[in-house]
């Protein structure tokens, strides 16, 4: 956990879907904003 962002997504409909296909195994921290949510939610990629 290094702090470098990996990606920038947009949410279509209330729904947000993360390729991880591209990326290294391991923890990432998701930070969610928007007008009416502001989260970190835990990204574990295998």
């Amino acid at each position: 956990m290094n702090g470098r962002k990996a990606g920038e997504w947009t949410v279509n409909e209330g729904e947000l879907t993360i390729d991880v296909t591209d990326m290294a195994q391991g923890a990432y921290f998701v930070r969610i904003v928007g007008e009416q949510v502001n989260a970190i939610r835990k990204l574990i990629v295998r």
